[in-house]
């Protein structure tokens, strides 16, 4: 079964923008079979890719870009290029009715596509003190708390 998969879009410590994916993803998910698809940031996004994909992974790390969702708070870690792809290849994983699953970030952008906001805590002094790309992360549905 073959999966498509979003990567990170980071800057090094030169500068440079790099794309990213955790090998846990690639060693969990091969012990069932699943061969990942890695879709780098600056890729375009044709739909002849998903001949023969069987589902949409958005992976974690980073932050959506809070003015997607009309925040005004500024942050570091964002990519115009991986919202604008992860965008794309959303669209039309519904368009071709392939499933979709997000991973921490991917979730967020989820919800964020589909017009849903998200609950900075703006008094922490920059987002990147708030998000932690290690360990679980609580999530809030409404008034009730997931772990």
């Amino acid at each position: 079964m073959k999966v498509i998969i979003s990567t990170r879009h980071e800057q090094n410590q030169h500068g440079d923008w790099v794309d990213s994916l955790e090998s846990a993803y690639t060693t969990y998910l091969s012990q069932f079979g699943i061969e990942l698809v890695l879709y780098t940031n600056m890729r375009e996004v044709l739909e002849n890719d998903f001949d023969g994909i069987s589902g949409l992974i958005l992976s974690g790390g980073g932050n959506v870009d809070p003015k997607i969702y009309g925040d005004t708070l500024e942050c570091s870690d964002t990519s115009e290029y991986r919202d604008a792809l992860e965008a794309k290849l959303l669209k039309l994983a519904i368009d071709l009715d392939i499933p979709v699953l997000g991973i921490c970030r991917g979730m967020q952008f989820i919800n964020v596509y589909f017009n849903g906001k998200l609950s900075l805590n703006n008094s922490i002094e920059g987002i990147e003190k708030y998000h932690q790309s290690v360990g679980i992360h609580d999530i809030l549905i409404g008034d009730k708390r997931l772990s």
